[in-house]
């Protein structure tokens, strides 16, 4: 088993090798995407006070009076609505305190909206940069792009679990295992620096592996629920058929706010052309979970757009098993729960991959050479 394993290990090193390296340096970078977009654009997060004074059905209006609208989304970060048609294209800036515009800019356009696009979909979300339409094909219902990474994903797991099983000592010998000698020369110093990374860092990447995989491919999350004996409790909900205009955007708002009294509004999406669509209303409660382009709302809530009728659909009381999956695994995931000086901790772990493949590659390529001399003397 030892032997199948250590042959499988290095082979799917080869293959998968270098497309981890090309995941996972994407992730770094994207680490620090919230800054970065900031560095670029300063003028659009110039906020006059944090205390919005401005709502987001009026972040909604004033942006109208500049250019038109379909599905409008106002999203508040740091004290700046940032007002846009649905969840790509160019966004408009509002300060939250004053009303004035900032300016405009597409969030997801550029290196960096490229970059999500590599990382997060394998160039399959259409309306990012390097979109492939044939990765955006589906395959039981999930894009191609979708299962190339949960095929990366699916590497990295193996990586982690077959590296336990050809590293792991024995618990009398662990201290020996976790020493690095440098005096034995550069095959040997690599080989333990290899040997100890892996081990130390092998719950981080299995959580990477698996977390990121669930992200995109729903069975994933559906085990998860199933071994914690619980199921999904994000809800879907549609409009029911009626005539005549639409509640406002601000009746809306006061409906959902009835189910989240204590909650900070986020986010507000309007409904779309689909006469089933409703409003949507993000909200946050405590402490801010989430930072930058994208906050991450503990709880959602969907609004009939002819009756008002509000409805929760993710978030709000549930077990704890669906808090863990809905919200801390993504949070985690992405370092968005931790300030920037912190996530570097994820940026260290995150280079964790590109260490070992190097390293794997270099010394498995080294104990073949070795082992070929003789055989070539003979």
């Amino acid at each position: 088993m030892v032997r199948w394993s250590t042959a499988v290990h290095r082979w799917v090193t080869v293959v998968l090798g270098l497309a981890l390296v090309a995941q996972v340096s994407c992730g770094c970078v994207l680490l620090f995407r919230p800054e970065i977009y900031r560095m670029n654009h300063p003028e659009l997060f110039a906020a006059t006070d944090t205390r919005p004074a401005v709502t987001a059905a009026e972040a909604i209006r004033i942006t109208r009076e500049t250019r038109p609208l379909v599905r409008a989304q106002a999203t508040l970060i740091d004290g700046v609505f940032q007002v846009r048609s649905g969840r790509a294209g160019p966004a408009t800036y509002i300060d939250a305190g004053s009303g004035r515009i900032l300016g405009t800019a597409d969030p997801n356009g550029g290196f960096l909206g490229f970059l999500t696009n590599l990382h997060a979909c394998a160039l399959s979300c259409e309306k990012f940069p390097g979109y492939q339409p044939w990765l955006a094909r589906t395959w039981l219902t999930v894009p191609v792009g979708y299962w190339l990474i949960a095929l990366l994903g699916a590497a990295l797991a193996w990586w982690c679990a077959s590296g336990l099983l050809i590293w792991w000592p024995g618990i009398r010998n662990l201290t020996t295992r976790l020493k690095i000698h440098l005096h034995r020369g550069i095959y040997r110093a690599l080989r333990d620096v290899h040997d100890v990374l892996g081990a130390v860092t092998m719950v981080f990447l299995l959580f990477w592996a698996l977390t990121g995989a669930g992200f995109l491919i729903p069975a994933i999350a559906s085990a998860w629920y199933a071994i914690t004996g619980t199921h999904s409790v994000t809800r879907t909900v549609y409009s029911v058929p009626g005539e005549g205009p639409d509640v406002s955007t601000d009746s809306a708002v006061a409906a959902a706010k009835s189910l989240v009294p204590a909650g900070r509004v986020v986010a507000v999406m309007e409904p779309g052309p689909n006469p089933a669509d409703t409003y949507g209303i993000d909200f946050n409660q405590g402490t801010t979970v989430g930072r930058g382009i994208v906050p991450l709302p503990p709880t959602s809530v969907a609004v009939d757009r002819h009756t008002a009728t509000a409805t929760i659909t993710r978030g709000g009381d549930v077990p704890l098993a669906n808090t863990l999956w809905d919200k801390w695994t993504y949070a985690l995931h992405f370092g968005s729960v931790a300030p920037w000086p912190l996530r570097t901790v994820w940026l260290a772990i995150g280079f964790t991959p590109i260490a070992l493949t190097l390293t794997g590659i270099y010394t498995w390529l080294h104990r073949r050479r070795r082992l070929s001399r003789p055989r070539a003397r003979t």
